[in-house]
């Protein structure tokens, strides 16, 4: 046998050979923050604004230093620098699940209704909302709402992508043009 010769191909027993993805299919991180609502959504450069924050393992920073084209589509700019901080939260994955940590000192943050006071970490699951208000005291308040949900699952499903709040946006641009 010649040593250059490659090796004999095995015989896998009836296993089908691997598939790999495309580069035209990006693969979607298993969990994301998907946006239910945004005050002042804006139209993105493909006509429809970023759905979702996609969460890498084993850490991923919030905030508008790190998803600066997530924010200034869904948010004013007014609105947003002065509600999100540049690193507002922190996402662990654990063995018990994702930890989201309010790092920012702008704005308030809650999961759910309960407020979360910063460098507390609180376990969140799958559905919880964070709500990001102006204020603390008021999660009526809420400019954005992000829902932890696995990323297969947010594929053009977002309300914020679907056009639900563009009468909205369409509104609060209307009244941000006579605000000096």
């Amino acid at each position: 046998a010649c040593p250059l010769s490659p090796p004999p191909l095995l015989d896998l027993g009836g296993y089908e050979p691997l598939t790999f993805l495309s580069a035209t299919q990006p693969r979607r991180p298993p969990w994301q923050l998907a946006c239910l609502h945004a005050e002042g959504v804006q139209q993105g450069a493909n006509g429809s604004p970023p759905e979702a924050i996609d969460l890498e393992e084993p850490t991923t920073i919030i905030g508008r230093d790190f998803q600066r084209s997530h924010f200034n589509a869904w948010l004013h700019f007014r609105t947003y620098y002065g509600s999100v901080s540049p690193e507002h939260l922190k996402m662990d994955l654990t063995n018990d699940g994702w930890v989201v940590t309010k790092i920012g000192v702008q704005g308030a943050l809650y999961l759910g209704n309960q407020s979360l006071k910063p460098g507390e970490g609180y376990l969140i699951r799958e559905g919880d909302v964070l709500n990001f208000a102006r204020t603390a005291g008021s999660v009526d308040d809420s400019i954005l709402k992000l829902r932890l949900c696995r990323g297969a699952e947010t594929a053009g499903t977002g309300a914020c992508a679907s056009g639900a709040f563009a009468a909205g946006a369409a509104a609060a641009e209307a009244g941000a043009a006579g605000v000096a």
